[in-house]
């Protein structure tokens, strides 16, 4: 039933009345009032209904706020040109709580070795944020100017380079190895290319509101000391890939061990090698000692 017929039966005003008639037995007064309470859920679910629709209707605007629903997110996508790699879209990570504590800063075993940050122990990156961006990484257009499907804003790629970025990390760099919008495989620390586009990133759920360029973004902001509630998951997301577990990083393990070749040649898998370098991870003795000896070899 709809709003209007409602509005031009009298349908619910009769209902109302009868609700409240003393003439009644108390059981009919009762149907009566039931009857109203869910004609007036149905009608208010209509309301909001036909309120989404003219705002799905009119596009996404300029408004900086998450979407509220798969549709909202996938016109969204849409909208933006982005690769939609799941559909429907996965909703991202929202309303996430920044904690108005800092970690501590993490120590290093060596120049080169594992990073260890006290409240996330099993976080073991061994290439700090500096390292991956000096050493060459995302064909040099990580910070580039964006629209976030995610925040529903535009960003300009210096403002979030000062904003995710310790200035000392990213000093004396040029623009094309940070926020160019064109990928330069030469800029590359294993000279290959890797890594899904921002719409798949999206698209897949994997992104949240607060660090609306990836994981990148959030392991700048934590390694420089911020921490939020989402720092859980995105330290499952590093260990999955290049954790002492992890798919990519035993991956090319195995390869290198089979291969023969030095450990940091680029003839063995120069893609799997780059995506690690994103992820802070570097295959170096330290760790196909730990391989050989999870693996029993």
């Amino acid at each position: 039933m709809t709003i209007a017929l409602l509005a031009k039966s009298g349908l619910g005003k009769v209902l109302t009345k009868i609700g409240k008639s003393k003439n009644l037995a108390s059981p009919t007064k009762e149907t009566s009032r039931s009857i109203v309470v869910k004609l007036k859920n149905a009608a208010d679910q209509e309301r909001a209904a036909i309120a989404e629709e003219k705002r799905m209707a009119a596009g996404p605007g300029t408004t900086p706020e998450p979407p509220r629903s798969n549709k909202e997110y996938h016109r969204r996508l849409v909208d933006q040109n982005k690769e939609i790699y799941k559909n429907p879209p996965v909703m991202p990570v929202l309303s996430v709580t920044i904690s108005p504590k800092t970690g501590s800063p993490p120590t290093r075993t060596g120049d080169k070795g594992n990073f260890k940050f006290s409240d996330f122990p099993q976080f073991k990156p061994n290439r700090s944020p500096e390292e991956v961006l000096r050493g060459g990484a995302f064909g040099g257009t990580y910070f580039r100017p964006i629209v976030s499907a995610v925040t529903n804003i535009k960003y300009k790629g210096s403002e979030v380079v000062a904003t995710s970025c310790l200035p000392e990390w990213v000093k004396g760099l040029e623009k094309r190895v940070l926020t160019s919008s064109t990928y330069n495989v030469g800029v590359n620390r294993w000279g290959a290319k890797c890594g899904g586009s921002l719409g798949m990133w999206e698209s897949s759920g994997w992104i949240s509101e607060v660090d609306p360029y990836g994981w990148f973004q959030w392991y700048c902001r934590f390694f420089a000391g911020r921490r939020c509630d989402d720092d859980e998951r995105q330290v499952k997301r590093w260990a999955a890939l290049a954790g002492e577990k992890g798919r990519f990083r035993n991956q090319l393990i195995k390869k290198i061990l089979n291969s023969g070749e030095p450990i940091g040649s680029k003839n063995v898998s120069p893609v799997v090698r780059q995506t690690l370098w994103h992820w802070g991870m570097e295959i170096d003795e330290d760790k196909i000692k730990t391989y050989k000896k999870i693996k029993g070899l």
